[in-house]
């Protein structure tokens, strides 16, 4: 028995007259930019086929992958993390630098999310919601995935990835420190005017 395919969007029309392809899963609605009936649905075609071909290429290839690395569905980053981990030594700073690397919150929206699902939109919300720390042992897990042969492709190729960014470290510049001298000043002579006034009142 053949099996049927659930259509992607559906058609939805606006107070405005205007007609949308609505996506059945995300609400998000692209416009068709067209009030005709007949000519939204035969756009609404296009956009269904165009998005049954790309499941259907997906399905053909996680089937191929299946075959050749039947663990590639069950992997996810949070098993990479462990799996990195494994190959430090414990008892020293760096398997102590990367146990607590590994617990970055901002891990946790692909923890649970297998390789072969992995796009760079989800990489991207990593690192903006992470600091640079982040940044630095993310790429270091991607390249560890694909150096083991994890990802067929990397997720963000190398020249697109973000700087890492240091914040600036506050140094005491000379007019701060001028004006350190100046606060001091200004304590030392009303102490010497409090003890005027004092002995004054003797």
């Amino acid at each position: 028995m053949q099996k049927v395919m659930n259509v992607t969007y559906r058609l939805y029309r606006r107070k405005n007259g205007k007609y949308y392809a609505q996506h059945n899963e995300t609400g998000r609605q692209i416009s068709l930019r067209t009030s005709d009936e007949n000519t939204a649905k035969l756009l609404l075609q296009g956009h269904n086929e165009g998005s049954r071909d790309a499941q259907v290429s997906r399905e053909v290839g996680l089937a191929y992958l299946s075959c050749t690395d039947p663990e590639a569905k069950k992997r996810t980053w949070a098993w990479v993390f462990a799996e990195v981990l494994k190959t430090k030594s414990k008892d020293t700073d760096n398997y102590r630098r990367w146990s607590v690397a590994i617990r970055d919150k901002a891990f946790n929206s692909i923890r649970t999310m297998p390789l072969i699902d992995t796009r760079s939109d989800h990489f991207l919300k990593v690192l903006h919601e992470g600091s640079v720390s982040t940044n630095v042992f993310l790429r270091r897990i991607h390249n560890f995935a694909i150096d083991m042969a994890w990802l067929a492709r990397p997720v963000i190729v190398k020249r697109q990835w973000p700087k890492v960014k240091h914040r600036k470290k506050r140094a005491v510049t000379c007019g701060l420190a001028s004006k350190k001298r100046t606060v001091k000043s200004s304590h030392l002579v009303n102490c010497f005017w409090l003890r005027s006034q004092l002995g004054t009142g003797n």
